[in-house]
């Protein structure tokens, strides 16, 4: 499934291929425009796992054209200096300073309000853990800036201050929670082992390190590895420490 971010193309004026590869994520110059149809090599085919636009205007065979693209909201998860999937090899360059799993929702102006939706998938850890999102600017719009971040395979439990203000807190003991979350900016991925103060978070696909495995899921899949950021025993599937899938399930 592509990663595109929405937000790009606008609902009147011109459509370049440019604007064709920024929004579907994709940097290569020679990507054909058969290879733009809805369920194919980068537009998704359905509005989920991690997208909320609606695709119906893009066909998925015959005769395509660039107005079919207008209006495409699409949230997605990014590592800044990511190390897999492979298909992510060919990204747009994002616009962060620090490293770290981020929620991008640029799509949206920062007028609009998106609804996010943690579903727990697994809890398998004997200690009380949660995820988060925390963003670059509170509640009312002013600026709380990230000051750090982390690596794949780094430190991102709360324990660790990188700055930003907490938008979304999601743990073991709920099934399922919606939050609302300001449009326009990227939120960086946390985690918390409240007894180990120590963890790390993935997305579908990356590689955890040792016998932890790779992550499972598609890239809406979110685990926390507890009792230290990476390596260790199995983390994957059915034995994940914790994990959830997010989705956007609409806007205001």
């Amino acid at each position: 499934m592509s990663n595109g971010v929405g937000g790009w193309i606008d609902s009147s004026g011109p459509v370049s291929f440019d604007d064709l590869r920024k929004q579907w994520g994709y940097t290569q110059s020679s990507v054909p425009m058969n290879q733009y149809y809805r369920g194919g090599s980068h537009v998704p085919g359905t509005v989920l796992p991690n997208s909320s636009g609606q695709y119906s205007s893009i066909p998925s065979s015959g005769q395509i054209g660039m107005n079919q693209f207008r209006n495409h909201k699409i949230a997605r998860i990014i590592r800044k200096d990511h190390q897999g999937p492979t298909n992510d090899n060919n990204r747009e360059t994002y616009s962060l300073s620090h490293q770290a799993l981020y929620l991008d929702l640029t799509g949206w102006s920062t007028s609009q309000n998106v609804s996010v939706n943690f579903q727990q998938r697994v809890d398998n850890s004997g200690n009380f853990i949660r995820m988060y999102l925390y963003g670059p600017v509170n509640g009312s719009g002013s600026s709380t800036p990230f000051n750090g971040g982390y690596a794949i395979r780094g430190q991102s439990d709360i324990e660790s201050s990188y700055g930003g203000t907490q938008w979304v807190e999601f743990n073991e003991n709920q099934s399922n929670n919606t939050y609302s979350v300001k449009g326009g900016y990227y939120y960086m991925f946390r985690s918390r082992d409240d007894r180990a103060k120590s963890s790390g978070i993935y997305c579908g696909g990356e590689n955890q390190g040792g016998g932890a495995g790779t992550a499972s899921g598609g890239r809406n899949f979110i685990t926390v590895h507890d009792a230290g950021p990476c390596c260790g025993d199995n983390n994957t599937g059915g034995n994940a420490d914790f994990a959830a899938e997010v989705y956007i399930t609409g806007w205001s």
